[in-house]
Order: structure tokens, then sequence, then C-alpha cells
């Protein structure tokens, strides 16, 4: 299965692997897995925003989606 947006779930579709690219069949297959275990590729977000309500901050979200 390839990237495609999840309207929903608001991002994109995703499949964990607990041991990262080391569970790619092969170079072609690992180049498509995005490792946040290494730095600078965190998936923990930022601190802009944080003062939204729950129900603003997906308001945003659902503004931004079809961008």
């Amino acid at each position: 299965m390839g990237p495609a947006c999840d309207a929903k779930q608001i991002g994109w579709r995703h499949e964990v692997l607990e041991p990262g690219k080391n569970a790619a069949a092969g170079p072609a297959e690992r180049d498509q897995i995005y490792d946040t275990t290494l730095p600078g590729y965190g998936n923990g977000g930022h601190n802009y925003g944080d003062d939204l309500s729950a129900q603003q901050r997906r308001q945003v979200l659902e503004y931004l989606n079809p961008l």
C-alpha cells in the first residue's frame, strides 16, 4: 500500500513497524519507511497552537486537509 491521505484521521495512512527499517524486505521497501527514531525525524509535533481547544484544533486540521 502506497502513501494515501486518510481524510477521517486527517493524516497519512501508515503501518507501525516495531523493528523499523529492519522490517523491510529490501532496499526499495526500506526507502519507503520513515524512521521516527532518527534524530530530526521525530513525530512528536511542536508547541505552536497549544493554546487551541480540541474543537479549534480539529477545525484547523479540517481547514488544512484539502489544501
